[in-house]
This record gives C-alpha cells, structure tokens and sequence, in this order.
C-alpha cells in the first residue's frame, strides 16, 4: 500500500472522528457563553465574523508596529496601551458589515441553533465597583500577554 493513500485515509477518518466532537464543543461554548452574556450579545458576535479578522489584522499591525519602532520605555508603554489600542480599533468597526445578508443566519448552524432559543438575558453584569476590580486583577496579565504577542508577533 502506498503510504500516501495511507496518510490520506487516516486524515480522512481523523476528521470524521473529530468534526462532531469539535461542533458539539462549539454548541456547548455558545449556550454558555449566551448563558453568561445573553443571547442577543452571542449572535451579534458570531454574526460579525468580518470584525474579528480586521481586530486580528489590526493586533498583528501593533505588534510588528511596536517591535520594529520602539526601544525600551516605549516598548514598556506599548505594552500597558497595547489592548486599549486594539479595543478603540474595534470600536470604530460597524455592529454589522452592510453586505451581510439578512438569510445569512440560516447557513450558520450556531447562530440558528441560538436563535432559536429563547433569548437569554446577561447573568453576569457587573458595576463600576466590580468592572475597576476585574480590571484591576488582570492588568498584569494583560501586559504579560501584550508583551507575549509583541515579542512573537504571532496570533494565528
């Protein structure tokens, strides 16, 4: 037996092994996540895929960015800015990219799986108080992660 045809056949059955475990996965993520965000605010997110690829372009600018041109301080500085930089990005993006068809919804098995849920309100909202307090404990992580990303320049 050829070992290519081997290895062909094996991808083949490891794939069909592993697409309905990783959708099944994918289910369970999107029920909790709408469980903790709310419905609504999971389908927006699955709906605007565009965003999610313009905010991993514009994270993979900053890194090269700030890898190529800054030194030191200005390295430490991009590190504690890096996530505002990329999350004021994401903000000037559209909620919805205008060429997006309405009956788009239908072929994405996740965002017709959720809508036909009924919609879930957020279990988790947090305050001022609380949002400083998360903030807070993860600004070091942060940073940690930023500095990561910067040094590898990597994301995908």
């Amino acid at each position: 037996m050829d070992p290519a045809v081997g290895d062909e056949g094996l991808t083949r059955a490891l794939l069909r092994l592993t697409v309905p475990a990783a959708r099944y996965a994918e289910f369970r993520a999107d029920a909790e996540a709408a469980r903790i965000a709310s419905t609504p605010a999971v389908v927006a997110l699955l709906r605007d895929r565009r965003s999610a690829d313009s905010v991993c372009t514009e994270t993979h600018r900053l890194a090269v960015a700030t890898r190529t041109f800054g030194r030191g301080e200005a390295v430490r500085n991009a590190e504690r800015d890096f996530w505002t930089k990329v999350a004021d990005h994401a903000a000037t993006l559209p909620d919805r990219a205008p060429d997006f068809p309405a009956d788009a919804d239908a072929d994405d098995p996740r965002v017709a799986r959720l809508s036909q849920e009924t919609g879930r309100p957020a279990t988790v909202t947090l305050g001022a108080a609380e949002t400083d307090a998360v903030e807070s404990e993860l600004e070091e992580a942060r940073r940690m992660v930023a500095r990561k990303v910067i040094q590898e320049c990597v994301l995908r």
